[in-house]
């Protein structure tokens, strides 16, 4: 009896190991990686072997028009060798998913409010944060527009790249952190390539003092706010040196309406203080004060310091063009770099282009506001949250007028909803911003280039080989007065919203100036 008890005891726990070992069971309410796939001799952990990654390689097929090769340096920096500007683009997409594949579906994952389907429980609250924020939702909608575009298709050959890598992997190939999560990379679409470029939308224009302005406003009182948080300091010294003359055709927008702000507190966890001592910085110097006689650019983005690094150095040269500089993982072009006529590069405007606006609710249900004097009903879109080990979780996000309510107040007849110019579908073929300022010869021709660019608004500097230097701030802003955009705003009435756009001559930029 006891013996049989032994071997039945034996199997179960054997059977019990070897589901845990190969991820069918969890213990816990954070599932371990499969052990038992991670170290699979045949095609676990040790078969990820990065030393290919860095091998030259020659592209052929594929869709390409020629050949292209791929050339890495000693510091494995990507030399894309091609004889179009598509076929380079295709290259490109195929480097970074070789170099930056996992890095790049996971800042996919992340602005989609996916990365619970890989992590588990840890990261729901991350996850629901990105959906109510409406961040598939914009990517969606930046897709739409720019499929508009005749160029839509050549540009993103880099998506077909990215795929072209993607389906030379074998299970014993795929990259470490796969097989650590256990899940296979998925098909790139130009979805992932719009989520990587709002979730960094997200990271440069994606911030707000609206209810904390709110709170303070209410309890300091109109004289004490002004005074303890004023707009505009007296030592301000801006890059564009006062007094420069800009011809303003007219005021745009609308002085702000005092009785649209909405003057009661705001008490919930919901806090997005900035980080202190984050600040981009660039230099554009004059050839008359540099001993070569040449102008110099120098860009010092302050983003985050990480491993992988949030940028992939590049250097793509065409019969067109000889390019090097960064790029993001997941998105096509050089977004800081050189050629042999000009440089560029961004750092953040920090504009406030996202508001808050609260709904007034006239049902129990929340699902019909008040809107100029009518009731309109909130339209619904159902956030399905996979939880890796765990059970969905299904989150009906309601959209409004405004955008999507991403907060809840303490008072019951009220929510928050937000306005953020990164949901609007865009009018402009954006994405091939950084793709044509490789190409450019001089300022004019840069300005054309970059002349359509949106947002995360940056401020674009420059300088050419010809002695020009340059500054512009560039993107798109609504038109506002005085203090409009710091606090929350009542959402029943719509002319308390953006009533018109700063026309792109008139945003602040200056060429050669005299300091």
């Amino acid at each position: 009896m006891t013996q049989k008890f032994l071997y039945v005891l034996t199997m179960f726990v054997t059977i019990l190991l070897v589901l845990f070992l190969n991820g069918n069971i969890h213990f816990g309410k954070d599932p371990l990686p499969p052990l038992g796939k991670f170290l699979n001799p045949f095609n676990g952990i040790w078969t990820s072997d990065t030393r290919s990654e860095i091998k030259d390689i020659t592209i052929e097929a594929n869709g390409l028009k020629d050949k292209v090769q791929i050339i890495y340096d000693d510091r494995r920096v990507a030399h894309i060798y091609a004889q179009n500007l598509e076929d380079a683009l295709f290259a490109q997409g195929y480097a970074e998913a070789q170099n930056r594949l996992f890095q790049m579906e996971f800042l996919a994952m992340a602005a989609a409010g996916e990365l619970s389907s890989i992590i588990g429980p840890k990261t729901i609250e991350i996850d629901l944060e990105r959906r109510r924020r409406g961040m598939k939702y914009a990517a969606e909608n930046a897709v739409k527009g720019w499929e508009k575009s005749d160029r839509f298709a050549s540009s993103f050959r880099y998506v077909d790249g990215v795929n072209a890598y993607i389906n030379s992997l074998s299970q014993a190939d795929l990259p470490m952190e796969y097989k650590l999560f256990d899940f296979k990379p998925s098909t790139w679409t130009a979805l992932k390539s719009a989520l990587v470029f709002k979730q960094m939308s997200l990271v440069l224009a994606g911030r707000n003092d609206d209810i904390e302005n709110t709170n303070l406003l209410y309890y300091l009182g109109k004289e004490d706010f002004n005074h303890l948080y004023p707009e505009h300091q007296k030592i301000e010294n801006p890059v564009i040196p006062q007094g420069t003359n800009f011809q303003f055709d007219s005021l745009r927008g609308k002085p702000l309406d005092t009785l649209s702000l909405y003057r009661k507190p705001i008490s919930n966890k919901y806090n997005e203080n900035r980080n202190k001592g984050i600040g981009s910085n660039s230099w554009g110097i004059s050839g008359s004060k540099s001993s070569t006689g040449k102008p110099i650019f120098c860009n010092d983005p302050h983003l985050s310091l990480g491993l992988p690094s949030v940028w992939f150095e590049v250097h793509i040269h065409t019969p067109q063009f000889n390019a090097y500089g960064v790029s993001f993982p997941g998105f096509p072009g050089i977004m800081i770099g050189f050629n042999e006529h000009i440089a560029w590069g961004e750092t953040n405007v920090g504009q406030d282009v996202e508001d808050v606006f609260a709904v007034e609710w006239t049902n129990p249900e929340k699902t019909k506001y008040m809107l100029d004097g009518t009731e309109k009903e909130v339209k619904y879109r159902i956030e399905e949250v996979k939880v890796k080990g765990g059970t969905s979780i299904i989150d009906t996000v309601k959209y409004t007028h405004w955008g999507p309510i991403f907060k809840a107040t303490t008072d019951t007849k009220t929510d928050l909803a937000l306005r953020w110019i990164c949901h609007d579908e865009p009018d402009t073929d954006e994405f091939n911003v950084f793709i044509d300022a490789m190409a450019c010869k001089n300022y004019d021709e840069y300005q054309k280039a970059t002349n359509k660019y949106i947002s995360p608004a940056q401020n674009f500097g420059f300088a050419a080989k010809d002695g020009d230097i340059a500054m512009r701030v560039n993107g798109r802003f609504p038109a506002k007065y005085d203090q409009d955009g710091r606090f929350v705003e009542n959402g029943n009435k719509s002319v308390n919203g953006w009533s018109d756009w700063i026309p792109k001559n008139q945003n602040p930029q200056i060429i050669n100036p005299s300091r």
